[in-house]
């Protein structure tokens, strides 16, 4: 029975003391001295602080409701019988707003952190009251309460008062998840961590953790007695009290602002969530300017204030100990630099060593500790080249650009003004370049990790050599890891210094090592676990090692901290629990992964996909299942938790067992943090301990595990799985995995060439009964790889993947069948990515030639697939075909589907886009502004779709000379996408250049220069060089230097876009040859008349051979070519008859020509 006694009672007051208990304890005695009877909270406190109300409440404190393995949460209905007592007690009071403290006993911390998690999930209309106490919680003490594993070792053996240890579980791991999830809130609260100098139940490590801005201190007692003060000069309680002073001060300003800001943000839900449930519009950001997150305002981005070091936060503070020389070598050769040091550019320091040294870890703390002298703190992962690439891509989208790797070298090399310090982590492969991956910015400061000594001879660096650590530092790190409690006598400290010098004083080995000691209770007998590793050292072979693990290692630290590790799994191994077996499956599965990086989601996304299959697919008859067992293919390699029908009810299990492996330091894993990595020498060590047939069977799981969490669009549970905005980020995500595991086992479909035809294939079954089966399964496998590449914008990758499932579905169902057209008209997507728009166009005509002949010309399949087909030819610059696809499609489209259909209105503004390429611009206005008023009325002026009509729209009317109405429109665009997807989008960009064509044709030379001139830069960094975008804003620059009068450079830039154009284009598709004839007019301008005058022929022909001279560019090409062959004729005749009046009046100069209307087309 819970209950609570208010032990002040003081009316007026600050804020509310509450104080809970611990285990084997009520709300009187573990506040109360046995020998005095003096209760300090009620007795010292109020008399010391000022302005308090405090409380004590109680509940049922055995040991039963701390460990009893029936409740899955124990705490649960305790913690929220503690808030609705608070928020009953604070009401009555009417003080819902005062600030709350709490004073916590042991395990009554975890009450207490489980009431805050509760009432911050207390978010909802009717229940918002409970949420107040997560909002007035300010401060924090905790006296002796475990913050990380939590076991009933301790809290059942010593205890007299519980009669009921035998009946309890073994796993209190649902106490330990309350700690992991209240890390997620833990910043927003002063904290106060005690802990017991006399070790009794919590050590040291777990209930003073190094955490950021947390005060800790000892109390000189054990456990039972730390929380109870008799004298009020006491060291101990002088330390409680002045910490609740400050609080009980700062309190009350900071509170109210967390009040006011909570009820904006819950507002703000509500109306988000009405908007959702009922198109309720969402209110406005006030006029103070105060806009919440997730809105599209515009951000300004701050990369001096990005803190992102390798490590930070526990993963950073659990295992660094000593190194003090080091970091002070570090900010020697920084702050006080030598010779070797180069002045006018980068300061450069090489970190070099073996691995296990602690590389990583310095560097991270060098960071931390130095966070205030560098405006701003960044990683480069180079374990590969990918690697790279993401972590430049990462940096860029901090700066505000886009995801690219240019652009994250932009923004280190020309953004940062102030001191910076970059980390490129890992640099261990020979063959990488590492002078490329240095900004040229004299303000950076550079530390470089890597076990490659070579590096240390780079030019104008500096380098320090890592080795193990020293003696005294190596003794404290094992012991602390150990949880070996203090005093340590002489004869635990010599088995501990012979540990150390057997395991080459190296850092990774010391962690492991006192992770197991820790975990396998070994406490004292330090002797056993010495023999323990003898043993298994002499058992090491190295002929498991692979060469690419340990030849940079030099093979020196492999002997050493392999049997460290081996023993810690070993451990796992003996323990007869779930989660310790999924721990080593787990294991197994991420050593065939990418290091770093692993996401947790990986696994519960491969359960959530798993159990849907399951619950979608009805029981098999005995029948199906015996002729199954000869013609089926075999199980699919999975872990455990997968492999079961029941694998909804698996999910938890995936937690548990990387909480596991973090226990014993074999990963990286924070407890509530998205991903988890592992060091590379425990990497190398997971896979080399496996034989070869162990090997190939972990890595072709980890590949299954990987593709169970991809859902195909075609897949059932597609439609409503996994379809949501983040799963291209997943996808991203699982880019690294899925390169590691195709890498080490490429992917194949068949063999097909075994398979000259169906008849043959058909003939074969005979032979081998499971060939279909496997066919059909690396088919699927084939195709969700070449799935996720191409989301990715991996097209050459995905188009290997797709080529090799068309090949397959072609033999397997032949071209008519639905599934093998889904795969044709996907791949074509990814031609079109490629630039292979011929390719694209072959397989797009194949599926509308099948689909009119099964479906129906009519069918809206075909339609869509006819409507594709008009773009890819649009794009191709075949003009004709695009117009008459583009008609015929929209035309039955409109009829079949309506005017309002989202297929219907993009047909549309396909149509609209194909007739302004034939000139057409007053139909093309007509229709793209029927689909705008659709679309503003549908989806808003502000949708994507929306913001592409107005863009068509705005080109549309720029060839009608309706040049203000075309400018804002356009700016409306530029501004909007620049908004929603990033200044430096390619949509956004898109926008841009049309935006400076406009004001090119209204005159407003300079703005439109340098709107130009920025983003073309941009898009270099976000796109290519070469990417069509870039080369259409080179046209357009090229059009506003000319008219400047800057004809050679004007000419120059042109030229150069012009080749690039050919290359990437074809000589003879449209953009060429338009920007072939451009080049001419300014060669005439220039006056090299026989130049423009072969360039304008070339152009002539090219055109008048794609598109016929029909259309309206060839005649005005032609009419250039004349003019210019005019004036070349004219230059071979005497002067006296080239300056004779012509008896026609009209004169041909090669310096003036005829403007006529014109479009740009595709750039």
């Amino acid at each position: 029975m819970a209950a609570h006694i208010v032990i002040s009672c003081l009316v007026i007051s600050v804020a509310r003391i509450v104080a809970v208990h611990g285990v084997g304890e009520d709300l009187h005695s573990a506040w109360t001295d046995k020998t005095t009877g003096l209760l300090w909270l009620r007795d010292l406190l109020p008399k010391d602080v000022q302005d308090i109300r405090v409380l004590s409440f109680g509940y049922n404190g055995s040991a039963d409701s701390f460990f009893n393995g029936a409740d899955d949460d124990p705490l649960y209905p305790t913690a929220e019988t503690l808030v609705a007592y608070l928020n009953a007690n604070r009401a009555n009071a009417g003080c819902q707003q005062r600030p709350i403290i709490f004073i916590c006993h042991g395990l009554g911390g975890l009450i207490v952190k489980q009431a805050l998690l509760s009432s911050f999930s207390q978010r909802g209309p009717r229940t918002a009251f409970y949420h107040h106490v997560y909002i007035c919680t300010y401060a924090l003490v905790f006296f002796g309460t475990p913050h990380g594993r939590v076991t009933r070792d301790g809290w059942i053996s010593k205890r007299p008062f519980s009669k009921s240890s035998d009946t309890l579980h073994n796993d209190a791991d649902a106490l330990t998840n309350i700690n992991r999830a209240f890390r997620t809130i833990t910043h927003r609260y002063q904290t106060l961590l005690l802990w017991e100098e006399i070790t009794t139940h919590v050590a040291h490590t777990s209930a003073a953790p190094s955490l950021p801005d947390t005060e800790v201190a000892g109390i000189p007692r054990a456990h039972n007695d730390m929380c109870k003060f008799t004298r009020r000069d006491s060291s101990d309680y002088l330390v409680v009290i002045d910490f609740l002073r400050r609080q009980v001060k700062a309190a009350p300003g900071k509170t109210a602002f967390r009040w006011q800001d909570s009820l904006e943000t819950l507002q703000h839900e509500r109306e988000v969530q009405a908007h959702l449930d009922y198109g309720i519009p969402i209110a406005k950001p006030n006029g103070s300017g105060h806009c919440r997150q997730g809105s599209a305002m515009i951000q300004d981005f701050d990369l001096s204030a990005v803190f992102d070091p390798p490590l930070k936060g526990l993963q950073l503070s659990s295992d660094f100990i000593g190194r003090e020389e080091e970091i002070m070598g570090l900010e020697k050769a920084f702050f006080r630099p030598d010779q070797t040091l180069k002045s006018d550019g980068p300061k450069v320091l090489i970190v070099y060593g073996m691995g296990g040294t602690g590389k990583t870890e310095l560097c991270s703390q060098f960071a931390q500790r130095r966070r205030t002298s560098f405006r701003g703190i960044f990683t480069i992962k180079a374990t590969s080249q990918e690697q790279i690439k993401l972590s430049f891509a990462t940096i860029g989208t901090k700066a505000g650009f886009e995801a690219t790797e240019k652009a994250g070298q932009h923004a280190l090399s020309q953004q940062l003004t102030q001191p910076f310090l970059l980390i490129i982590d890992n640099a261990d492969d020979p063959t990488l370049d590492v002078l490329r991956l240095l900004p040229d910015n004299k303000k950076a400061y550079i530390l470089v990790t890597t076990r490659n000594a070579e590096l240390r001879r780079l030019p104008k660096t500096s380098s320090l050599e890592l080795k193990g650590l020293k003696e005294g530092n190596a003794l404290r790190l094992l012991f602390i890891k150990a949880e070996i409690p203090h005093p340590w006598d002489d004869a635990t400290k010599q088995i501990g210094n012979e540990i150390c010098k057997t395991l080459g004083y190296l850092t990774l080995a010391l962690v492991i090592a006192g992770s197991f000691i820790s975990r396998d209770k070994y406490g004292l007998r330090l002797q056993e676990y010495l023999e323990s590793y003898d043993e298994r050292r002499k058992s090491y072979r190295p002929s498991l090692i692979r060469k690419d693990s340990s030849e940079l290692a030099k093979d020196k630290n492999i002997p050493t901290a392999y049997p460290a590790f081996d023993l810690s799994l070993d451990y796992l191994e003996r323990q007869d629990s779930t989660a310790c077996k999924d721990a080593i499956e787990i294991l197994n599965v991420v050593g065939f992964y990418h290091f770093e990086r692993i996401g947790v989601d990986i696994f519960t996304k491969a359960v959530k996909n798993r159990s849907r299959m399951f619950e979608t697919r009805s029981m098999p008859s005995i029948a199906t299942r015996f002729l199954h067992s000869i013609l089926g293919q075999p199980p699919t390699l999975l872990p455990d938790f997968l492999r079961s029908r029941s694998a909804v009810l698996e999910g938890c299990r995936v937690e548990d067992a990387i909480a596991e492996l973090a226990s014993l330091s074999l990963i990286r894993w924070e407890g509530d943090a998205p991903t988890f990595s592992l060091h590379p020498l425990i990497h190398a060590w997971a896979q080399d301990r496996l034989e070869k047939h162990l090997q190939v069977f972990y890595a072709e799981t980890a590949f299954n595990t990987l593709l169970e969490t991809i859902v195909l669009p075609t897949d059932d549970a597609g439609k409503e799985l996994d379809l949501g905005g983040g799963r291209a980020a997943f996808h991203r995500r699982l880019l690294p995995h899925l390169d590691a595991c195709l890498n080490l086992h490429p992917l194949r479909v068949g063999p097909l060439e075994t398979c000259c035809s169906r008849f043959y294939l058909f003939a074969s079954l005979a032979i081998n009964p499971r060939l279909l089966s496997n066919l059909q399964q690396q088919g699927l496998r084939a195709g969700k790889c070449g799935y996720v590449y191409g989301e990715c914008g991996k097209f050459q990758r995905s188009a290997e993947y797709l080529e090799m499932v068309k090949a397959a579905l072609l033999l397997l169902c032949g071209p008519q069948h639905p599934r093998t057209m889904f795969v044709m008209l996907a791949l074509a997507k990814v031609y079109w990515g490629l630039g292979k728009l011929d390719h694209a166009i072959d397989l797009q005509r194949v599926v509308v030639n099948f689909r009119k002949r099964i479906l129906g010309p009519d069918h809206v399949d075909t339609l869509l697939a006819m409507d594709e087909l008009g773009k890819s030819h649009w794009l191709n610059g075949q003009y004709t075909e695009a117009l008459e696809l583009s008609g015929t499609s929209m035309t039955q489209m409109r009829s079949t589907l309506g005017t309002e259909d989202d297929r219907t209105l993009a047909a549309m503004d396909n149509y609209g886009v194909a007739l302004a390429s034939w000139h057409r611009f007053h139909e093309s206005a007509d229709i793209h502004k029927e689909v705008l008023v659709i679309r503003e009325k549908l989806q808003g002026p502000k949708n994507l779709d929306t913001l592409t009509s107005k863009n068509n729209l705005a080109m549309a009317l720029l060839e009608q000379k309706q040049f203000d109405e075309a400018r804002s429109l356009m700016e409306e665009v530029f501004e909007e996408r620049k908004k929603q997807l990033g200044k430096e989008h390619p949509w956004t960009l898109w926008a841009l250049c049309w935006l400076a064509k406009i004001k090119v044709k209204m005159g407003l030379l300079e703005e439109a220069k340098e709107m130009l001139i920025g983003g073309i830069e941009a898009g270099k960094r976000s796109l290519d060089e070469n990417h069509l975008g870039v080369l259409m804003g080179n046209g357009e620059l090229a059009r506003v230097l000319s008219r400047q009068g800057h004809l050679n450079e004007a000419h120059d830039l042109l030229s150069d876009t012009v080749s690039r154009l050919q290359t990437s284009r074809g000589a003879e598709h449209p953009d060429s040859f338009y920007g072939l004839w451009k080049l001419s007019v300014l060669q005439g301008r220039l006056g090299r008349t026989a130049e423009a005058c072969a360039s304008c022929k070339l152009a002539f022909e090219r055109a008048a051979k794609r598109l016929t001279e029909a259309h309206p560019l060839v005649g005005m090409i032609k009419l250039d070519l004349e003019g210019f062959q005019k004036s070349l004729s004219d230059t071979k005749v005497p002067t006296a008859e080239r300056f004779k009046q012509p008896e026609s009046g009209l004169e041909v100069s090669s310096l003036r020509r005829r403007f006529l209307p014109r479009t740009q087309l595709t750039w």
